[in-house]
């Protein structure tokens, strides 16, 4: 029995040795937020970015790293702000 949970505890600590390689294609993803429009111009107001950095704030608690930024019209004179981005992996503890 005891040869048993040496084995199991032995297989399970080299689970933990594995590498897992990242593609950073499928780790990228979009958070979008509505605000009002800024007249004619294509640059976001003020309201959409401060929206739009507290979701990021929420979802990504280590930071990230930004990828291309869209400006959208919408309805009733409102724009959306789409942003690209890629959060930053925690780190798993290195025993090597």
């Amino acid at each position: 029995m005891g040869k048993w949970r040496v084995l199991v505890f032995s297989v399970g600590i080299l689970a933990g040795c594995v590498p897992i390689g990242h593609d950073p294609v499928r780790e990228e993803f979009g958070i979008s937020a509505v605000g009002p429009a800024s007249g004619n111009s294509v640059a976001p107001s003020s309201v959409a970015p401060q929206k739009l950095g507290w979701k990021i704030s929420q979802i990504c608690t280590l930071g990230y790293a930004p990828g291309k930024e869209e400006v959208d019209a919408a309805e009733a004179a409102q724009q959306i702000l789409d942003q690209r981005l890629r959060c930053r992996p925690y780190q798993r503890v290195s025993l090597f």
